[in-house]
Formats: structure tokens, C-alpha cells, sequence
């Protein structure tokens, strides 16, 4: 009798979301921040990862009450939109024909994001599925700091010294024990992720035909400007790399360009 559709899970979600928008002129702005908290009980399942509501102990269900797989406290959006001050209609060089074809209709624009990354279990291999049939099992805690001195920005994975968690924080439990840890920690994630994008824009217009424009675009963007490379870590306790980092979180550098003639 599996448990994957029981209808026993919860979930609890608090949230303080704040926005703000402004127009500077030629500069738009607007920025968000979310910090919040996400719990669950016997509802670790999501759709596209697959992952199962099973509990250590079904006669046991209170421990099973944790943060959720989703759980991310703290969340930073800003997008902002520029349009530089030259060329035909702006403040500068409007009156000059080639002046406005070379410095004329650019627009800069970035969005920013920069959040907490996602969390992962406590689970450790299972030595119960084929004596009391649970679904998985989980470390016990020792007392011991869970995070070491080493900073997102120590990480690299050529350096094996370099832990980001600390080992000694779990144990694992004897072969027919149930472990004492809760599903999730806060402190038990991935190094926060700061992503930034650019996206540069010139609008112009080529020529006329009875006075309907001929307007060509172009368009660079630059997904990941500073090419930061976000190490993940390694988190499957007992495994010898645990807490080492493993690999970007995120891709390199990418740019893309194009031109589109609009008639």
C-alpha cells in the first residue's frame, strides 16, 4: 500500500512581498522583494522532479512537519529600463540627421535577480524499506555546526579541502534505527545565486514610404553579465564530497544579437 496519494500532507506559507515602481524620465524602475516561509508535512511531492511524500515512520507522522523542497526566505527582482538622452525626439543631437543614426533610439535595460537557493534533505540510504517498508531515511544531528567558515566566494571545485557544510553535523544511524534529523534546515542549502542580464536595444528608422517608417532593430542580450559561476555543493550526507563544491548553478556568459526590419 503506497502513500504517494494518501491526502495526509499540509502545507504553511507566510510571506512579506513588497514592490516598488518608479519613472526617473528616461529611466524606469521597478524592484521586488520577497522574504518568506515555506512549510509542509508528508507533501515533499512536485510535479516535475517526482519527488514522494514518503515519512520515516508512519506511526510517527508529527517529525515529518519540515521547511518544504520549495522553500526559498528571501527573493530579489529589479528590472530597470534607460533610454539614452540622444538622437531624434531626446534631449541631445536631435537636430542631425547622422548623428541620430549613430547615436540615436538606444536603450538599455537590466534585470537582476539574486535569491536563496533551494534546500535538500536529510535523507541517507535506506536500511528499513524491507523490514518496516518506509519510503526513507534520515541522518540524526550531533549538535555540531552544520555550516563552515568558508563563504559562496571560497568555493571551488579543484580544491577538496574547501567545504562549504561540515561534515560532522550528521551521523548516521545504526542499520534498524530511525535517524533523528528533521527533512529539511534552514541553513541546509545551496550558496545563495545572483544572476544579472543585459539587454541593449537601437530603434531606428531607415526611410519612409508614404510617411509609414521602415524601422530597423537591433538587439544584444547577455544572459549572466559578470559570468558568475554560483558553485552548487555537494548534499548527500555520508557521501565522501559532502559539502564540496560541485558546479555552477547556472550557465556561462551567453550573448545573443539580431537585427529585425520592421515594414
Amino acid at each position: 500500500m503506497t502513500n504517494r496519494n494518501s491526502g495526509d500532507g499540509r502545507t504553511w506559507y507566510d510571506a512579506l512581498q513588497a514592490k516598488a515602481e518608479r519613472r526617473f524620465g528616461a529611466w524606469q524602475m521597478m524592484a521586488s522583494y520577497t522574504w518568506s516561509k515555506s512549510l509542509a508535512q508528508l507533501h515533499y511531492r512536485q510535479i516535475f522532479t517526482q519527488n514522494q511524500t514518503y515519512p520515516q515512520d508512519a506511526y510517527n507522522l508529527a517529525p515529518e512537519k519540515s521547511y518544504s523542497w520549495f522553500h526559498l526566505p528571501h527573493v530579489v527582482n529589479i528590472l530597470n529600463s534607460f533610454d539614452l538622452p540622444f538622437g531624434r525626439g531626446r534631449k541631445w543631437l536631435s537636430s542631425n540627421r547622422a548623428l541620430d543614426l549613430v547615436a540615436g533610439g538606444w536603450t538599455v535595460a537590466a534585470a537582476q535577480r539574486y535569491w536563496t537557493s533551494g534546500n535538500g534533505p536529510t535523507t541517507v540510504a535506506n536500511s528499513l524499506g524491507n523490514v518496516l517498508y518506509t519510503g526513507l531515511k534520515r541522518a540524526n544531528v550531533t549538535g555540531a555546526p552544520l555550516r563552515t567558515s568558508a563563504t559562496r566566494g571560497d568555493l571551488d571545485p579543484g580544491i577538496a579541502s574547501i567545504r562549504y557544510f561540515n561534515a560532522a553535523a550528521f551521523a548516521l544511524p545504526g542499520e534498524f534505527e530511525f535517524g533523528n534529523a528533521a527533512m529539511f534546515y534552514e541553513e541546509f542549502r545551496q550558496p545563495a545565486v545572483f544572476q544579472e542580464n543585459l539587454s541593449i536595444l537601437k530603434q531606428f528608422n531607415v526611410f519612409y514610404i508614404n510617411e509609414t517608417p521602415i524601422r530597423l532593430t537591433y538587439r544584444a542580450d547577455i544572459f549572466n553579465l559578470f559570468n558568475r559561476t554560483n558553485f552548487g555543493v555537494n548534499m548527500a550526507v555520508g557521501n565522501p564530497a559532502f559539502g564540496q563544491a560541485t558546479g555552477p548553478q547556472q550557465g556561462p556568459r551567453l550573448i545573443t544579437m539580431g537585427l529585425r526590419l520592421e515594414f
